[in-house]
């Protein structure tokens, strides 16, 4: 029998985010987003992959804040964030292994990259996790102990103020939701939504709805912002909506959470794949960089240029992150046994009980 408490419909989640990502990256870095480079149709078939895929990091803020809240108290856990820079670690001194093997160029600061992400924020998101880390526990302990009415009223006003009046004015600092402040607020969003079960009798169907609904306003909205008057305060929630902080994405977002969070999975098999493909999300992550030899590897295999077809816009990013996760959480396995083997779980654990001892 699997861990009964653990939700393996959010670990799918967790990877169908990194797949998302994954195309998030290769679009980018391919230029297929800049219209001075791709025009026609391309530019079009680009953005639509963006919009689909852009709500994968208000995702995991959201899925960070939903498991972390529990009816009991919640305790600052140092061995899972020890953990993830561990793997940061691991990750960078492999692949200056195999830069040295193979006689490829070595960056100057590739050792500060691997060793100190933080310092030379290699990793935007790791580095605002980070911040958030510490204050989970303060968040998670506070929403339990406040009525389930004031936690409603606190999530109508993350949507009020920090999506729709933030996108207007930029007020609040969340740095178009590039910062820790964002998921800070996503956090306390996804406690809440557990604490309260948000619309628990809203089906399957209709949650799926509003995921494809939502893109596809977002998307209809993004290609015709030029037509909107920018100098119109409200306007702006429509003209900038494929963005972190727009109440589009969110709503997404908290959608694909209360979709997948509910999704009942019966097969002990298919839990076993479900825990194994939400333990290599991160790795996915780690990994998607263009230092990486394995992710210069696979973005140069299935590059397109802005001038490709409609078909191969479409395709070749959706290829690269099928492969590019597939191939992410077959070595995260074996990175994971490592880890196992060599006491570093168990070493970890000792410090949360250390730490956590009365």
């Amino acid at each position: 029998m699997m861990f009964e408490n653990r939700n393996y419909g959010i670990d799918i989640l967790k990877a169908i985010c990194m797949f998302y990502v994954v195309i998030l990256h290769a679009l980018g870095r391919w230029g297929l987003l800049d219209p001075a480079i791709t025009g026609g149709q391309q530019y079009y078939a680009a953005w639509f992959l963006e919009t689909l895929a852009f709500c994968a990091v208000d995702c995991f803020a959201l899925i960070t804040g939903y498991l972390s809240y529990r009816d009991g108290v919640s305790k600052l856990k140092l061995g899972n964030i020890i953990l993830l820079w561990l793997e940061i670690v691991f990750y960078g001194a492999l692949n200056i292994l195999i830069k040295k093997i193979f006689g490829l160029s070595i960056q100057e600061n590739e050792l500060r990259l691997s060793f100190c992400p933080i310092l030379s924020n290699a990793y935007w998101y790791f580095t605002a996790y980070l911040g958030l880390y510490l204050f989970i526990p303060i968040i998670m302990n506070g929403l339990r102990i406040i009525s389930d009415r004031h936690s409603k009223v606190i999530l109508a006003g993350i949507i009020l103020i920090f999506t729709i009046m933030e996108t207007c004015t930029g007020n609040f600092n969340t740095a178009s939701g590039y910062s820790f402040v964002w998921l800070l607020i996503l956090c306390i969003g996804g406690g809440i939504i557990k604490k309260i079960d948000l619309f628990p009798k809203v089906s399957s169907n209709a949650k799926i709805f509003i995921i494809l609904s939502c893109c596809i306003l977002s998307y209809c909205l993004k290609m015709n912002s030029g037509i909107l008057r920018s100098d119109i305060i409200l306007s702006k929630v429509f003209i900038n909506t494929v963005e972190y902080i727009s109440p589009f994405m969110f709503i997404t977002a908290v959608s694909y959470l209360l979709l997948f969070s509910k999704l009942a999975i019966k097969s002990e098999k298919l839990k076993r794949m479900a825990k194994g493909m939400g333990e290599g999300a991160f790795a996915v992550f780690v990994l998607n960089n263009p230092r990486f030899v394995y992710d210069s590897f696979l973005h140069s295999i299935f590059e397109v240029s802005p001038i490709s077809s409609v078909l191969k816009i479409v395709i070749s990013p959706t290829l690269c992150a099928i492969v590019f996760v597939l191939g992410t959480f077959v070595m995260d396995y074996a990175r994971r046994r490592l880890f196992y083997y060599i006491g570093i779980n168990r070493l970890l654990y000792r410090l949360d009980l250390l730490l956590n001892e009365q």
